[in-house]
């Protein structure tokens, strides 16, 4: 019953004794977590949930597919399955020193996410969120809650992003241009409420009378061009988060003469 068993149990210790490129110890770890998973009885009543991060057994796995025990991400929850973003630390890794973060290296490479240890306290050292590598794993992998990441915080929004982009990369897309589309729209409503025409005694006032809401939108106002010895004209422009432009004119009364 167990010969095909024991064969590939013995080809694999003989192929460990040939290799360096494995850790006996560390090799030896997935397997004991698997028997006594098997000896648990398989109960999936699950405690995690998203943005969890937890020490995950990965298994042994073919490179570069990630393999023994790390800490991961818990990206879903669905029954007994859960997905999950691999971390793993950068000081052994030179690509891992260039991964992206959006304030230290915000032109890194976004294969991976630099976390600092100095942001997360279950964090040991500096790390990295393998991006590409979100893997749908049992819950029994999961070996024990280590800590969370706030949600909606910058990074669950990366993530989420990011994971958008490569799974669904054409979707993705036309939900920014949806959203451009949407941005451009709202700017417009906004541009309307500019008069066309402003009684001021200083043209410096103009800068007072306008109310834009300046934490989504950027305004400039441009060189005033005297029309006449009472009259101003003045381009507008706002400016949305996508560098999209609206200008407009408007017409400055001077109350009293210059």
């Amino acid at each position: 019953m167990y010969k095909l068993l024991l064969k590939s149990l013995g080809n694999l210790i003989a192929g460990l004794s040939e290799t360096n490129e494995i850790q006996p110890e560390r090799t030896a770890e997935p397997y004991d977590h698997y028997m006594t998973a098997l000896n648990s009885g398989y109960h999936y009543a699950s405690r995690y949930r998203k943005w969890d991060v937890c020490w995950i057994q990965w298994g042994n796995n073919l490179k570069p597919e990630m393999s023994y025990k790390h800490m991961g991400i818990v990206f879903k929850v669905n029954n007994k399955m859960a997905y999950a973003l691999p971390i793993t630390s950068i000081s052994q890794n030179p690509r891992l020193q260039d991964a992206y973060h959006p304030v230290d290296n915000p032109y890194g490479n976004k294969i991976f996410y630099r976390m600092n240890a100095a942001d997360f306290i279950f964090l040991a050292h500096d790390s990295a969120i393998k991006l590409r590598e979100l893997k749908c794993i049992s819950i029994k992998r999961i070996i024990s809650k280590c800590g969370s990441i706030v949600t909606n915080s910058l990074l669950t929004n990366d993530l989420t992003n990011f994971m958008l982009d490569y799974l669904f990369h054409e979707k993705g897309n036309k939900m920014e241009r949806l959203k451009k589309q949407n941005s451009l729209l709202k700017m417009e409503i906004e541009a309307s409420k500019i008069s066309g025409v402003y009684p001021i005694k200083d043209i410096t006032d103009l800068n007072h009378l306008i109310e834009i809401d300046a934490t989504i939108y950027k305004l400039f106002i441009g060189t005033p061009v005297l029309k006449c010895s009472t009259q101003y004209e003045v381009e507008i422009k706002l400016i949305d988060e996508y560098n999209q432009v609206i200008h407009k004119i408007v017409k400055c009364n001077v109350k009293e003469e210059c």
